[in-house]
């Protein structure tokens, strides 16, 4: 019995002195922690109207009139591409609201995720073709401006549109951190 109190006491010591040890790392004194990301105040900008993104598209355009040194001709076949590929568009923009709107109503109806994923999956599979039509429709207008341009307009284009890639990067700094919101757990 004395055998079993002495190896009892020696463990409960060494396991009090191994915890004192370990508490002994930690500093007593309680140290200010530094903030997790550095936000810096962005002004508020309204969002654009309509008016707003016209003016741009008409500075845009003026732009590319005095850049590239464009005749009246190029002038009045690029506007006349311009409407057409605006009429297409309007079609598959329309048609692509209709159905984030058919999504979204499905995901508003409050059923379980997984029954809202299955009604929904035809339309995301019409989205994304819709998407797709898009982007080739962008780039067909592109090709179509193209080929009204002379080789000098082409390279002066190149250049233009280089610029306006290293603008957008520029711009992409900007962007505000938005802290993480955490799910707020619901009582019942």
């Amino acid at each position: 019995m004395n055998k079993k109190m002495l190896l009892t006491s020696i463990l409960t010591m060494s396991l009090a002195m191994s915890a004192m040890s370990a508490f002994a790392d930690t500093p007593t004194t309680l140290e200010a922690k530094p903030p997790l990301q550095k936000v810096t105040k962005v002004p508020y900008k309204a969002p654009e109207t309509k008016i707003d993104r016209q003016k741009k598209a008409e500075e845009f355009n003026k732009m590319l009139e005095t850049r590239l040194n464009l005749t009246q001709e190029q002038i009045n076949t690029i506007e006349k591409n311009r409407k057409k590929y605006r009429k297409e568009m309007q079609k598959v923009f329309n048609d692509m609201r209709k159905e984030q709107k058919a999504i979204r109503d499905v995901y508003m109806t409050g059923i379980p995720e997984y029954q809202a994923k299955v009604k929904t999956s035809a339309s995301k599979a019409k989205l994304a073709l819709l998407k797709q039509k898009a982007d080739t429709l962008r780039e067909e207008n592109l090709k179509n401006f193209e080929a009204v341009l002379t080789q000098e307009q082409k390279t002066e284009f190149e250049k233009i549109k280089t610029e306006m890639k290293e603008k957008r990067k520029s711009h992409h700094h900007r962007r505000m951190i938005m802290p993480v919101q955490k799910p707020v757990p619901v009582e019942k």
